[in-house]
Parts: C-alpha cells; structure tokens; sequence
C-alpha cells in the first residue's frame, strides 16, 4: 500500500492528466490513507477528488469517498459529521442500487452508532449489513460485521451474544 500510494501521490504532483482521471487517484489514496489511518491525508483527497467525482455523475465512488472519510471521522470522535457523512453515502448506495456499497455503509453505520452510545441502532444498522452482505456472498464482510457485533455485545455486556458473533466471525 505505502509504494502504490507514494507513486500515485508523485504523479498527482505533476498536476497533469484529466480531471475525472485525477479524482479516480486521488480516491485510491484516499483508500490508503484510510487503511494507514492517515486521517488529515484522507481529509486532503477526499476533499478533493468529490466536488470532481459528484460533478461526473460516479454515485459509487462518491458513496465509498463519503463512506470512508464518515466512518474515519466517527472514529475520531466527531459522531455528528461521521454519521452525515455515512448517512449521506447510504442514501446514494440505495439510490444507486448499489448492494455492495450499501451494505459497507451500514456496516461502518452501525460501528459509528454504537461508539456513539447508540448501541440498539448500532446494532440494527450492523445486522442490516450482515444480511445484504450474506445475500451478496461476501465473506469478508460477513466476518467483518459479526466481529464487529460481537464487539459491540461484549461492551454493552451482552457475553452471550459476544460469545456467539466472535465465534462466528472468526470461522467465516
């Protein structure tokens, strides 16, 4: 991730190429500065690369740009802004039809709730997840999410449920 990154950085400070081109770039880093937790790098391109990609019509990317960037501003503590931003890329993955989006934004939705003290909605959002991602066949993320709600059960106490989603998750 850190060399693909470096090198797409490079050639976006060359200034040249297309602008939707250049959005596409500045997305992927925007990817891997989520994966690195680079928050003010995936502030920078996400910033930049959306006002391109809303204009072109990409629904996909602006969703996974909103989804992202919502779910790493939860995660930094500003519940209000992540949840926007997350409410706003799943209204676009269901506008778009886009299943796999869709059940991503719940996913980072309900982790953002429950770190929020929402945890009944938290674990609504996360469970409406699991099911698209099981209908989607996406292992991955049906790991990801009962992981993530077994998680959830174990600080609001709930061990048995805790118990039950980990051992799920971790045999996906």
């Amino acid at each position: 991730i850190e060399e693909g990154r470096a090198r797409l950085e490079r050639l976006l400070d060359t200034g040249l190429g297309p602008a939707e081109a250049r959005a596409g770039a500045q997305l992927t880093v925007a990817r891997c500065a989520f994966i690195q937790g680079d928050f003010a790098a995936l502030r920078r391109f996400t910033d930049a690369c959306l006002p391109v990609l809303r204009a072109s019509g990409d629904e996909h990317a602006v969703g996974f740009a909103l989804m992202i960037l919502g779910a790493a501003t939860a995660t930094r503590g500003e519940s209000d802004l992540g949840d926007s931003l997350l409410r706003e890329a799943l209204t676009i993955a269901r506008r778009s039809e886009d299943r796999w989006l869709e059940a991503g934004c719940l996913g980072y939705h309900g982790i953002a709730l429950a770190s929020g003290g929402r945890v009944a909605a938290g674990r609504a959002a996360l469970e409406e997840g699991l099911a698209s991602s099981r209908k989607l066949g996406d292992d991955r993320c049906v790991g990801w999410m009962l992981i993530s709600l077994g998680r959830i059960a174990r600080a609001d106490g709930d061990v048995e449920h805790a118990r039950a989603r980990l051992r799920l998750g971790h045999a996906g």
